[in-house]
């Protein structure tokens, strides 16, 4: 990758990491030294990225429609490396930055199909170009595009006229009296950084505590601050930024004074935070495209908001561990079961989890014994659930055929990671709820994606119905949302009953199997599954009660065939009541017999 702007200034040169760095970023938190090595590799492939995109427009002025060519841009930011790299490499890192050429190479190459004009994201090119130019005090005219009715500056802010701002193209021009901005007969001068009502600048957050000092933009104008297609902006009020600034603050403190060794590397590494819409409690989102940005939904605690800031974190640190070291020979299919995920995923998601999720487990492992009352229950429950998840998951990622010889050491260093974490107990009562969250979701998973051929399912009924034993049970095949989840109250009475235990007793009306599965009466609420399935056999839910159920009574057998096979038991059940006349067999005895085939895959 090269480290110049134009192109033959330096020679190509091949970013590698050193083992005992990989090491140690498999481990755990890195320290800045180390976080250097991975982020002059993504400030390469950034550069890369962008002089891709270039050559791919070459000529072809008619993709940027009314805007000027690509080569008077890229000149502006050969002219502003030479005066001022550290603001052009500010910029070109800047997190919306990578997630837009990513966007655009990919729409160029037919990857994306958008209503959005070309040439108006493509025009995103001038915008930083003329942010970079702002910023190092160079002087330019460039027309660039009009968005969302503004035109936005990445790192710099955004900018509107004081008539109707229509769509099309703004001219900007810079000098010594400051930066002006036309469009049509409209114009208005900015002289200084300060808010108007023409101009919004990006807010720098800045966080200070006895430990050290924490700095990060917050984005909400940056159309691609999402990381996805261009967003309208969506301004935060004063009020609200206040209830940020101070969650960031407390967050800050905790971190620093709890769990130092992530705040100096989040400390080094955090670029960007932009707020995503209020109604997702628990969001949070980063990207391979853009190092060093999350995307974070509004937090009702500084604990909450603190571990959501490691486990992004990391998400940014595997992504540019990935570009480093080929841990997998390929990302492999989305066929694959992560217990913090409805769907299914590939190989690299399952690592990525690996590596963010051990990240939550050591914080509230820390945090569980700082924290009082509810905020520390929450903790324990985080910490024994998420302990459980991430070792299910290591114990998948052993076998899978796309691990490299690097890909087997990161399972092996996050094993010994885990494992320290796994010294500590938990409480009986907190285990148990883990263990039937945990095998409820499972279960809920292979009843949503696990599919079986038709013959497979008429091969099993004719075997069951004969007296038969049930051999080699079928692999399933993995298909996306094959079927809804089904709901149930089950996980939320669960989760209420080690949370909130007073309002776990309260709890206004539930379903009676589910209320009595919570409050530890299986055998009531085996029977209340049976009653459900009665009344309505393809009801998911209640067959993963009653394994759940059956499973605390001592019915392994049947637990197995119901946990493990469940849209196979129910299809044979199903089978069974449009063929046979008269009752249909009890489930726990279709169960158990399906438990006790030969699975061949679980």
């Amino acid at each position: 990758m090269t480290d110049a702007i134009t192109p033959g200034l330096e020679p190509l040169r091949r970013h590698t990491l050193a083992l005992d760095v990989f090491e140690r970023a498999c481990r755990g938190p890195l320290p800045p030294d180390d976080l250097s090595a991975q982020f002059a590799a993504q400030y390469s492939r950034r550069k890369l990225l962008l002089r891709t995109l270039l050559d791919r427009l070459g000529t072809n002025t008619s993709a940027l429609g009314p805007l000027p060519d690509a080569g008077a841009t890229w000149h502006i930011l050969a002219t502003a490396e030479e005066r001022a790299p550290g603001i052009v490499g500010d910029v070109l890192m800047y997190p919306p930055v990578g997630a837009w050429v990513t966007r655009m190479i990919r729409r160029l190459l037919g990857a994306i199909d958008d209503n959005i004009p070309l040439w108006t994201e493509l025009g995103y090119l001038h915008s930083l170009t003329a942010a970079v130019a702002f910023r190092a005090a160079i002087p330019f005219s460039l027309g660039v595009p009009v968005l969302f009715g503004a035109v936005n500056l990445p790192t710099v802010g955004q900018l509107r006229l004081p008539g109707r701002f229509p769509t099309g193209v703004a001219s900007l021009e810079h000098d010594r009296d400051g930066l002006h901005v036309r469009s049509g007969v409209d114009r208005v001068t900015l002289s200084s950084d300060e808010e108007t009502a023409f101009f919004l600048p990006t807010r720098s957050q800045v966080c200070v505590s006895d430990h050290g000092v924490l700095r990060f933009r917050f984005d909400d104008t940056d159309p691609y601050r999402e990381f996805t297609s261009p967003r309208p902006p969506r301004r935060v009020d004063h009020t609200e930024f206040a209830e940020w600034d101070k969650l960031f603050a407390e967050a800050w403190d905790l971190l620093s004074a709890h769990h130092p060794r992530y705040a100096t590397e989040l400390a080094s590494t955090l670029a960007m935070l932009a707020p995503a819409s209020a109604g997702h409690a628990l969001f949070a989102a980063s990207s391979r495209a853009a190092f060093g940005g999350m995307l974070v939904s509004p937090k009702s605690s500084a604990a909450l908001l603190a571990e959501v800031l490691v486990h992004e974190l990391q998400h940014s640190k595997f992504n540019a561990l990935l570009d480093l070291v080929p841990l997998l020979r390929d990302e492999g299919d989305e066929t694959l079961y992560a217990p913090w995920r409805d769907d299914p995923r590939p190989a690299a998601g399952l690592l990525h989890g690996i590596y963010a999720f051990t990240s939550t487990v050591e914080f509230n492992q820390t945090h569980r014994n700082q924290a009082s009352g509810p905020e520390a229950r929450l903790a324990e429950y985080l910490f024994a659930r998420r302990r459980a998840q991430v070792r299910e998951t290591i114990e998948i990622a052993r076998d899978l055929p796309e691990l490299t010889r690097p890909g087997r050491r990161f399972v092996d260093l996050a094993d010994e990671r885990l494992a320290r974490c796994e010294q500590d107990r938990i409480d009986d009562g907190m285990a148990e709820v883990v263990a039937h969250l945990n095998a409820g979701h499972r279960a809920g998973w292979r009843w949503c994606h696990h599919d079986f051929a038709a013959d497979e399912v008429e091969n099993l009924t004719a075997g069951f119905l004969r007296g038969a034993e049930a051999g080699g049970l079928p692999r399933p095949t993995v298909v996306p949302h094959r079927r809804e989840p089904g709901s149930t109250w089950r996980f939320a009475l669960l989760k209420l009953k080690v949370l909130d235990p007073a309002g776990f007793a309260e709890a206004g009306p539930v379903p009676p199997a589910d209320r009595a599965f919570a409050a530890g009466d299986h055998h009531t609420a085996a029977i209340g599954y049976r009653e459900r399935i009665a009344t309505d056999p393809g009801d998911s839910q209640a067959w993963i009660g009653l394994g759940l159920a059956l499973r605390v009574l001592g019915d392994r057998e049947a637990a197995d065939g119901i946990l493990g096979f469940p849209a196979l038991v129910v299809a044979i059940h199903e089978r069974i009541r449009a063929t046979v006349p008269g009752p249909t067999p009890d489930p726990a005895a279709l169960a158990g017999w399906l438990g006790r085939g030969t699975p061949t895959s679980a």
